[in-house]
């Protein structure tokens, strides 16, 4: 019995000394770096119930309210307030069963050509139109036993938190962005969920036809661009170095106007202040987060944003002792357990 309590006491000062050395076996030890946070455990920011959507218009008083016109989307949508609809698909893929795949605030008014909702359900305040659900989903107007599966004044009040909070990120000192002639290239090194953040202005997107996003597997992107006005045409956007397209957010959390016509692009379009226009949009592997809504012939595929962005910024972490106070702190605790065995070794061998 006795040799077990010398050998735990000996090993528990070297284990206590491995920890604070940040030797292996020292992960979540306080006095050692802990990482991005999020990483670490700590919480992400959350884009809210706005986030489980490929098309969100999260204004409710909108004068005109919103225009969507021969849209296609893989997942569900959600419109703030009266939205005119005409020749519309929307959730072609599957979505979680019992989920409401068209989300309407207010009213829903199906032009000529009917709107088909491939899959899950329909909600909304009224409808005026056709809405068909060839995966055997069903339409239901709002009511006190029928409510809709969230408020849209908190998602959209989410959102523009967690867009601010976004936009307020430095640029990480490794991402580094280029623009020659019409083509902009950013590039991060960060991987194993880390984000590489890159913040923009209006003059690194004016005249651009090109995008690349440079980043390994595993990596997150964050892009801010503050700028009040937004206007592409014609852009193409690609991702390479191992990044997924759900593994980027664009964040526009100044601007109140965005027109995108005839782009291909990747990722999720925040921009929760922003009245959008868009036409001929191919969008893979996100969705467009905005006010107000006037869509045209769009396309959607992919699955949503789903990378982790730490709250507190990336490269968060926990404080940092510095060497010259941990090496020592390592001796003592390292002799400590080794005086402990020898005092029960010599009390042994009286």
């Amino acid at each position: 019995m006795r040799r077990t309590r010398r050998s735990g006491r000996s090993s528990t000062g070297v284990a206590v000394a491995a920890l604070l050395l940040g030797l292996p076996g020292a992960a979540g030890l306080a006095l050692v770096p802990a990482g991005v946070a999020g990483a670490a455990g700590g919480s992400c920011v959350s884009l809210g119930p706005a986030g489980s959507y490929s098309e969100y218009a999260g204004d409710v008083t909108a004068p005109g309210g919103d225009l969507v016109t021969s849209d296609s989307t893989d997942g569900s949508v959600a419109y703030g307030s009266l939205t005119t609809l005409s020749g519309d698909t929307f959730a072609t893929a599957a979505v979680p069963a019992g989920q409401d795949t068209l989300v309407g605030n207010a009213a829903l008014d199906v032009g000529a050509s009917p709107v088909t909702v491939d899959h899950g359900s329909a909600i909304y305040g009224s409808l005026s139109g056709s809405i068909s659900y060839p995966g055997g989903g069903s339409g239901t107007m709002v009511s006190g036993s029928n409510p809709l599966p969230f408020s849209f004044a908190t998602a959209t009040s989410t959102l523009g938190g967690a867009s601010n909070t976004l936009g307020s990120f430095v640029q990480t000192p490794d991402a580094t962005k280029s623009k020659t002639g019409s083509t902009l290239t950013l590039t991060g090194t960060d991987t194993g969920g880390n984000t590489n953040v890159f913040v923009t202005a209006a003059s690194d997107w004016a005249g651009i036809s090109t995008i690349v996003i440079n980043a390994p597997a595993g990596a997150v992107v964050l892009i801010n661009l503050d700028a009040a006005t937004v206007s592409l045409s014609g852009v193409t956007e690609t991702v390479t170095g191992g990044i997924s397209p759900d593994d980027v957010l664009v964040n526009l959390p100044t601007t109140t106007s965005l027109t995108i016509k005839n782009d291909t692009l990747v990722g999720t379009i925040l921009a929760p202040d922003a009245s959008v226009t868009s036409k001929n949009i191919l969008l893979g592997g996100g969705g467009i987060l905005v006010s107000v809504a006037n869509l045209l012939n769009d396309t959607i595929t992919g699955p949503l944003f789903a990378g982790c962005i730490p709250a507190g910024g990336p490269g968060a972490a926990t404080p940092e002792v510095p060497t010259p106070l941990l090496l020592p702190l390592a001796a003592v605790v390292v002799g400590g357990g080794v005086l402990v065995w020898r005092r029960r070794r010599n009390g042994s061998a009286a």
